[in-house]
């Protein structure tokens, strides 16, 4: 190689910036779709091609617990999105997780007959297998109580022993920190103890923008504190700013140890500050000097 080349190529190898993610952040977008058709899908792989390297998963909307309790479909064409998750998930090498909502009374039938509800997670293990899926949220909308609580947790545990066979994870998406208005909001305890044993468990409490300013660091930490390393932090989100590292809440969720972050809703705009604010979230060091992890 010529001298002088080689030396411009130093030079420019030391001033241009190199950022890699932190190994273990993860950055993934709930994609809802009641209504999309193939160009609404398309431009969504195109936005996910374009910022590729500022994602690193996305979870689809796309599987419903039926008040049978069954597994079936919340979109109108489930072949498209079927197809498209597994396209991203080969090209790109995004991870997917598909959503389930449970709304209808099929998870409480699910409990009550627990053939059925094996045949439900059994249902659950082809379509990954299928579609190339890492693991499935599971949001449950239905009216409990503390009663069946030993129950869930038993069949919770069934679930991620199945789920551990191929290596696929189970992420609750709760309305709160731990203990709501839900019966599968449980103790942060329970989740921990159950953590303890099924590494392949997580547990996503929402939350709103408007909700919790101005302090995102005490509410972050107060899951973490809670819920320890089984957290992933579900933000749903109607302003942008929230994800600019600029005027946003990201340094102090960090600083938090906040290590999961799900978006709703939709792969941002192009030209979105939010893309820059998922970067900044997978590359940004914890700049605090301890941590209260526990």
């Amino acid at each position: 190689m010529n001298f002088h080349l080689l030396l411009v190529s130093l030079i420019f190898a030391f001033i241009t910036p190199v950022f890699s993610n932190i190994p273990d952040r993860e950055i993934n977008v709930w994609v809802y779709a009641p209504s999309a058709n193939a160009t609404v899908w398309q431009s969504w792989y195109t936005s996910f091609e374009t910022h590729q390297g500022n994602i690193t998963g996305f979870s689809p909307c796309s599987y419903l617990m039926d008040s049978n309790g069954s597994l079936t479909y919340q979109v109108p064409d489930p072949v498209l999105a079927t197809n498209w998750s597994s396209h991203i998930t080969q090209t790109l090498g995004l991870k997917a997780y598909p959503l389930i909502a449970a709304n209808g009374g099929g998870m409480n039938r699910a409990i009550a007959n627990r053939t059925l509800g094996t045949l439900f997670i059994q249902a659950t293990v082809q379509e990954a297998l299928l579609y190339h899926y890492s693991g499935y949220n599971i949001q449950i909308e239905e009216p409990g109580n503390s009663t069946i609580e030993q129950e869930w947790k038993d069949y919770l545990i069934e679930w991620l022993t199945i789920y551990q066979q191929y290596n696929l994870t189970l992420s609750i998406i709760t309305g709160s920190i731990c203990k709501g208005k839900d019966w599968m909001d449980m103790e942060c305890g329970d989740y921990r103890a159950l953590h303890a044993n099924y590494s392949n468990l997580f547990v996503i409490p929402e939350a709103t923008y408007e909700a919790y300013p101005p302090d995102w660091k005490e509410y972050a930490q107060d899951l973490v504190n809670g819920l320890g390393s089984t957290v992933h932090f579900g933000m749903v989100v109607s302003k942008p700013p929230i994800m600019n590292p600029l005027n946003g809440c990201l340094p102090q969720i960090i600083n938090s140890g906040v290590k999961s972050l799900y978006f709703w809703v939709n792969p941002p705009a192009d030209n979105d500050a939010t893309w820059d604010g998922f970067g900044y979230f997978l590359t940004t060091e914890n700049t605090t000097t301890t941590t209260t992890i526990v």
